[in-house]
């Protein structure tokens, strides 16, 4: 079975088996051609890229809270003769499993499960860690307010480079170790928390003027001097 025959009979697995919601072909020929048999692979979410995946013959791990969706994907490739042999299904919200996922070094991770704050930003700072240098991260659905924050973090984020850019999908690599930053060294957050840092000095600073506790005002003046 190839691509396009996937893509022509997806498996049916979402909403009760009636709907399924798939990365767009664009996003799914990536996967197709970048994946090379014995890759480790990893997903938040399932359907056809599960399905992609395993034909790929990646040692892939897919995660989903519904069983009923698992089942219904097994049912799909034992019917197509896909084999899932080298598939782990995780039947849990992501958030719970991904940080207990064994240190396996990734090639490839797809975010695509849950789009609601934070679950994408968690899978991201779980999986990304497990990521091997020079892997590879697509973020589906991006023009949900979650994946565009990410998105731009990661455009601004030291170690990073977009890779692939889709409609709704976009597509990193990891170009250096993982880090966990501190807000102030990661480019995004700091430069948009400038304004509201300067607004929140101004205020105290007002409220102290007001209070007549020029001792407290000049602490804090003195404070954020330069050095030397």
């Amino acid at each position: 079975m190839d691509l396009d025959r996937l893509i022509d009979d997806p498996p049916i697995v979402h909403a009760g088996g009636t709907h399924v919601w798939a990365l767009r072909p664009e996003p799914l020929g990536f996967i197709w051609d970048m994946v090379q048999p014995g890759w480790n692979t990893a997903e938040t979410g399932l359907g056809v890229s599960t399905a992609a995946l395993a034909l790929k013959r990646a040692h892939h791990t897919c995660i989903t809270p519904s069983q009923e969706e698992v089942t219904r994907l097994q049912e799909y490739c034992a019917a197509r003769a896909i084999a899932l042999d080298r598939v782990r299904f995780l039947v849990a919200p992501s958030q719970d499993a991904v940080p207990a996922l064994p240190q396996t070094e990734l090639d490839f991770v797809l975010i695509d499960g849950g789009h609601g704050f934070p679950v994408p930003f968690l899978d991201w700072f779980y999986l990304g860690r497990r990521l091997k240098v020079g892997g590879l991260v697509m973020i589906d659905d991006t023009h949900v307010w979650t994946g565009k924050v990410l998105v731009d973090f990661l455009e601004r984020e030291p170690g990073w480079t977009r890779e692939r850019s889709y409609p709704r999908t976009v597509v990193f690599r990891m170009t250096a170790p993982f880090q966990a930053r501190d807000w102030s060294a990661q480019p995004l957050v700091a430069g948009r928390s400038r304004w509201s840092i300067r607004w929140a000095n101004l205020a105290l600073g007002a409220r102290l003027l007001a209070r007549g506790d020029f001792s407290g005002l000049w602490a804090g003046m003195t404070k954020r001097l330069p050095k030397g």
